[in-house]
């Protein structure tokens, strides 16, 4: 329906209609849409954006919907006529990208669940040089491709993104999507998912180089299978400053890898490769490096977006400039050759992908972005695993080994909650796009500030046992990465229990039979599992049990009988089938 009806319609960036353009190479039927558009004007123009549809969508204001985030923190689910952000940074309020008044935006997909007829998927199976979006109300639908701006000529050839339509049970059609998406953009394989400890949630951005070492100790004497130690936020002397160190690691940090090598695991690290602050070195000798303002000065990042969560504002590196392609090539080369890293957590990805004017004229966001982590790619991507973090998602396809598919975990039911349905709603992307990263697990009680996404500092009170079954529970559904983020020397011995048991499972992602996300199955060669989480904070649960279900992970205060489960407030339970 929707992929039949679209008519390419080319919009300057002051909203007039830019005509004299040839379609070429289009295909369209009930199920895609993709053409290439050729420019055979006389006046060169900045484009502002290529209207694919425009029309009445045809559903109730009870049709339930989710949408898909330019960036790793908006997910968007309710209904047509109730929209509702999973979380509070969205990409029109805190990212600040541009929304039509009085509709809402989302991104990449749009999923329609009606209530009695199938559902519908409509998708940007590729992005290799435009963002997507799915533009709605309570009537109509607009699906459009972003320009961003980008300096068109005459003769230049416009190859649009690809759109498929899929209609079915949920489930299928994420599957036929994340497979179409495989096709434009094959993933970067790698033989298992990654193992192993992160010191952000547990020290923050004032992380020492004793830390680091006590941790190391406490890992090796522990018999979880966990073969990373990843160094985050706070060792480097600035923002940008990736290969200068702070003073809280008075040993060079090449010989921190070292040691931890010789401790028999692996050293990770955590760069932010596209921001570097005003007072870094590297901002302070190559400007020139960074996204410029319409004046040509470097643009700073406040000035059309969230400004950064520390040290900020932000200055955004230009992935169109050769020599600061050269720079990240640099960085990650001597990283993975001196220092001999060989995991990289890159954070705040999307800050190389949010707009101002390029190097290239002819280059927008993504593909500034694509650009930048192509040569990182290039440099260290067959060696190392490239976890991107804070990114914008359909930009980053094929170009990362794994994905966060959620925000920070922070030691809260509210957060474990918003986390669950993060993950949980991307569960069909882990295997086939990328491994889905559902952040660090976290077992133990700890008065630790940690920094929000939005800059904030927030701490919270002791959570209860149930609450971190609940916690780990999602953890396994997603069959993601499995990293701790506790305090090793002083973890107790229920956390490690859990930890353990988590670490046996296969790394495979649970299905779900609805987005409630209560009751979860994995069938893989190694087993059958079932996991349960009750969302409810006040009330216990009843769950049926299959014949012969064996409890694998359980609340001590869960109410087990021969067919059936009671499961109190706000907890989660596997078993074996």
């Amino acid at each position: 329906m929707f992929a039949n009806s679209m008519s390419p319609v080319v919009l300057d960036q002051d909203g007039h209609t830019v005509e004299n353009f040839q379609i070429l190479n289009e295909q369209k039927d009930d199920s895609r849409f993709t053409a290439s558009l050729k420019y055979e004007g006389q006046e060169t123009f900045r484009l502002g954006e290529i209207q694919l549809f425009d029309a009445p969508h045809g559903y109730e204001g009870d049709c339930e919907v989710y949408g898909e985030g330019y960036q790793m923190l908006t997910q968007s689910e309710g209904t047509l006529s109730q929209r509702q952000a999973l979380t509070k940074y969205t990409d029109e309020g805190h990212y600040r990208l541009p929304s039509p008044q009085g509709m809402a935006t989302v991104h990449n997909l749009l999923h329609f669940e009606p209530m009695s007829a199938d559902s519908r998927l409509l998708a940007f199976s590729s992005c290799r040089r435009f963002a997507g979006e799915f533009r709605y109300d309570g009537q109509s639908l607009q699906i459009a491709l972003c320009g961003d701006g980008i300096l068109v000529e005459p003769g230049d050839v416009l190859e649009l993104e690809d759109f498929i339509e899929i209609q079915g049970p949920r489930e299928k059609c994420f599957q036929i999507l994340g497979q179409e998406m495989a096709q434009n953009h094959p993933i970067l394989t790698w033989s298992q998912r990654p193992t192993g400890w992160c010191s952000w949630y547990c020290y923050g951005p004032e992380v020492t180089e004793q830390d680091i070492t006590d941790n190391m100790a406490a890992l090796g004497s522990m018999k979880t299978p966990l073969d990373y130690i990843q160094i985050d936020d706070g060792y480097q002397a600035a923002m940008g400053d990736w290969l200068l160190q702070d003073k809280a690691f008075p040993t060079p940090i090449k010989d921190l890898c070292q040691n931890i090598r010789s401790a028999g695991k692996k050293p990770a690290i955590w760069i932010a490769p596209f921001i570097a602050e005003e007072g870094s070195k590297l901002f302070q000798e190559h400007p020139e490096y960074f996204v410029q303002d319409d004046e040509g000065k470097p643009l700073r990042s406040d000035r059309i977006t969230f400004g950064g969560w520390r040290r900020g504002p932000w200055y955004m590196l230009d992935g169109t400039h050769p020599e600061a392609r050269d720079y990240l090539r640099h960085v990650v080369k001597t990283m993975r050759d001196e220092w001999g890293v060989a995991y990289f957590k890159m954070d705040a990805n999307v800050w190389g992908a949010l707009g101002g004017r390029y190097h290239d004229p002819k280059a927008g966001r993504v593909e500034a972005y694509r650009r930048g982590m192509e040569a990182i790619v290039d440099e260290v991507g067959k060696d190392c695993f490239l976890l991107g973090c804070n990114a914008p998602m359909w930009p980053s396809l094929g170009l990362v080994h794994g994905m966060r598919v959620t925000g920070d975990v922070f030691r809260s039911n509210h957060h474990f909650y918003v986390l669950a349905r993060e993950g949980l709603y991307r569960n069909w992307q882990h295997g086939t796009l990328w491994l889905n990263d559902p952040d660090c697990i976290v077992l133990d009680n700890l008065v630790v500030e940690q920094i929000t996404p939005g800059g904030d500092v927030e701490a919270y009170p002791p959570l209860t046992q149930e609450a971190f079954l609940y916690h780990a529970t999602y953890i396994a559904a997603t069959g993601g990465m499995l990293l701790s983020g506790d305090r090793l020397p002083s973890f107790s011995p229920r956390g490690q229990e859990i930890l353990d048991k988590v670490a046996a499972l296969p790394g495979e992602a649970a299905l779900f039979s609805g987005t409630d996300f209560e009751r979860g199955e994995l069938q893989s060669d190694e087993g059958h599992w079932l996991f349960l989480l009750n969302h409810d904070e006040n009330e216990s649960r009843q769950y049926s049990l299959p014949q012969g279900a064996q409890a694998y992970l359980l609340p001590k205060t869960a109410l087990l009988k021969e067919d059936s489960l009671e499961l109190p407030p706000f907890s989660g339970a596997i078993f074996s089938l």
